[in-house]
């Protein structure tokens, strides 16, 4: 098997596929309280209604990531921005979503937020979810 970590030999790599088959890693996303005079703000910016966030992103390595950013005074990232989280979340793009989040109800994780469409992604469906042992997880329908 091709390690990509590059791991020892005596290493086992545990694969643990919480949402089911063909899923793949999508982004990492990040939040901050203002891109002003930083280096995220030439990025080109997506207003997102539902979310009330403004989302743009880019690539290091082959690891792209999502710079959120809230777009009102009721964003939903707004509390997690006053006890000064940076990281936010892992996204993973699924097959179909509804089938993803009952497989992964097996891993304590759950559904936190309707299913709805993103701008960012062509409106495609996508949901939050939280895992006790995972943090904050986004899933987006292929």
């Amino acid at each position: 098997m091709y390690n990509i970590l590059d791991f020892s030999p005596n290493y086992y790599l545990k694969n643990e596929k919480i949402f089911g088959d063909a899923v793949k890693f999508h982004h990492l996303g990040i939040i901050l309280e203002k891109v002003d005079s930083t280096q995220y703000s030439s990025l080109k910016y997506i207003h997102d209604p539902i979310q009330k966030v403004n989302v743009a992103f880019y690539e290091i390595h082959d690891l792209v990531i999502e710079i959120v950013v809230p777009a009102s005074e009721t964003s939903p990232i707004l509390n997690a921005l006053k006890q000064n989280t940076f990281y936010h979340h892992i996204c993973f793009s699924v097959p179909n979503i509804e089938n993803a989040i009952k497989h992964s109800s097996e891993y304590g994780i759950r559904r936190i937020s309707p299913i709805s469409p993103a701008v960012a992604f062509s409106n495609r469906s996508i949901c939050w979810c939280l895992g006790k042992n995972y943090g904050l997880i986004e899933l987006i329908e292929k």
